[in-house]
């Protein structure tokens, strides 16, 4: 799959329901080499999202998405409904990225 490497921006519609979907979503996006910038709409592709980043190693945070810059598009007030609780999650991916000089925001 080359050209999936060569994607630079993704919009995920992902409807998943338990943790073993975070795990195939990981899977899901290693081959999304290039991806600069991660687009959600859905409330639970962002709560999977987040669930999937959670379980990623050290290590993993420079495989996965290596090239991600911003994860955005969720409505405002989805985000304000549900921050307190997903941001906990997707932090240390934050912390890990900042520290590796590939910061990534959330938007």
């Amino acid at each position: 799959m080359p050209f999936l490497s060569q994607t630079d921006f993704l919009e995920l519609d992902h409807d998943a329901q338990d943790d073993q979907d975070s795990t195939l979503l990981l899977e899901f996006l290693r081959p999304f080499s290039a991806v600069k910038t991660l687009l959600i709409y859905r409330e639970t592709s962002l709560k999977q999202i987040a669930r999937a980043l959670e379980w990623l190693t050290d290590e993993e945070v420079e495989e996965v998405l290596p090239m991600l810059d911003a994860i955005e598009g969720f409505d405002p007030t989805v985000w304000d409904r549900v921050k307190s609780r997903l941001l906990p999650l997707v932090q240390p991916f934050l912390d890990a990225r900042q520290q590796s000089d590939r910061p990534v925001v959330v938007q």
